[in-house]
């Protein structure tokens, strides 16, 4: 067990070395949240309070968090595993003696850890105390974060 978490460790530290990506991971995500907001905002002041029974905040609400959510699951593990077959490394991963599947499950962790800190945690930041959209409660955080358990 020990060291599929020194997996996870490396794979979440190799992800962190390159500052730049980080950062641009970070900001670029903070972006798109600033367009959803204004975009939305324009389509809700020309149409009302509520389009098809949803308020502008709930509209925000659920976009910046989707979009937050999916890119903290996006691993790009099928992608890594197709160059490594195409190189020829997945040979190095299949003599030793681990579970490749567990590997790879690892360093899919290890990004997600890499995913939350960079995309997730400013993006919660940003809905929450700049935007304020006024919907989010203790308890519906609870129960978000008890939908990611498998």
């Amino acid at each position: 067990m020990k060291k599929y978490l020194m997996i996870i460790r490396n794979s979440f530290m190799s992800s962190i070395i390159y500052r730049f990506h980080f950062f641009y991971t970070s900001l670029s995500n903070v972006f798109y949240i600033i367009v959803i907001y204004f975009l939305w905002r324009a389509i809700y002041k020309g149409s009302g309070d509520s389009i098809n029974g949803m308020t502008f905040n709930q509209t925000f609400l659920y976009l910046a968090l989707a979009i937050s959510i999916f890119c903290l699951f996006k691993t790009w593990t099928d992608w890594n595993m197709s160059y490594e077959v195409i190189d020829g490394t997945i040979v190095i991963h299949l003599t030793k003696p681990m579970d490749i599947q567990l590997l790879e499950m690892c360093n899919a962790i290890g990004f997600v850890f890499y995913n939350f800190i960079a995309i997730t945690l400013p993006a919660l930041f940003i809905i929450i105390f700049i935007f304020q959209p006024g919907v989010i409660t203790v308890r519906s955080l609870i129960l978000s974060l008890i939908t990611f358990l498998p």
